[in-house]
This record gives structure tokens, C-alpha cells and sequence, in this order.
């Protein structure tokens, strides 16, 4: 083998070296950022139908409607966090007329699982839709 056989084949495995290592880099970054985004909002989107029963509010902790034998609470459906309801507050209102007029109502929450301050399931609301 000559010189420039060798080097050929040294940048070339030198070559396959760095590609590789890019990859690994590569996916390692991927992975990372799969994980730090999902640590960000790890909830599931889901839909509670029916009509709303009763209202509890837990203040200044947190404020739930109960749709269909499910707590919705008004929280921030991409953090999780509780937040007070106050009188502009469209999906209140939206909730609080399906409440008075005996209507169905669909409601897209975000599921945060077991939440242990309220001893319930964390649904928080995300969006509000009014049915006849």
C-alpha cells in the first residue's frame, strides 16, 4: 500500500469518524430536546362532554366546574398552572351559561394527572364549546 493509499483511507476513516460523531451529537441533541419540551407540557389533550352540575371555588387556589362527573379547572393549559377567574373571563361565562340554561357543553382540556392539592385528576381547561 503507498503512501497516499493510506492517507486516503485515514482521511476517509477520519471522515466516517466525524460523521458518526455528528450523528451521535445529532441525536443526543434530539433527544434532549424531546425530553426538555416534554418536561415542559407533559399533558394529553382530551374532550369532557356534557353538562355542567355544579362549580366549586377554592380561593385563591383554584376554581373547578364539574362537566358530566369531571372537574375542569381554570388553569393554564400549557403549564398547569391555576390562575383566578375574574369577570372577562370568556370560558366562565361560556360554562356559567350552559350551567344556567341547562345546555350540553364540550370542553377540551389538558390532562395533567393526579394532582395532589385538590385530590383529583388536574383537567385544565383549553378551550370551551357550547351544544344544543
Amino acid at each position: 500500500m503507498s503512501q497516499d493509499q493510506i492517507t486516503a483511507n485515514n482521511c476517509s476513516y477520519n471522515l466516517q469518524t466525524k460523521v458518526t460523531m455528528k450523528n451521535k451529537i445529532l441525536v443526543v441533541a434530539v433527544v434532549a430536546l424531546g425530553a426538555f419540551s416534554g418536561a415542559a407540557s407533559s399533558a394529553t389533550f382530551e374532550w369532557v362532554n356534557g353538562k355542567v352540575t355544579s362549580f366549586t371555588a377554592q380561593l385563591p387556589k383554584y376554581t373547578v366546574a364539574i362537566v358530566n362527573n369531571k372537574g375542569v379547572r381554570f388553569c393554564n393549559p400549557a403549564s398547569g398552572k391555576d390562575y383566578a377567574v375574574n369577570a372577562g373571563n370568556l370560558q366562565y361565562d361560556m360554562l356559567k351559561a350552559s350551567f344556567l340554561n341547562n345546555k350540553n357543553v364540550q370542553v377540551g382540556v389538558q390532562n395533567f394527572g393526579n394532582d395532589p392539592q385538590s385530590g383529583s385528576v388536574k383537567l385544565c381547561i383549553d378551550r370551551v364549546l357550547l351544544t344544543d
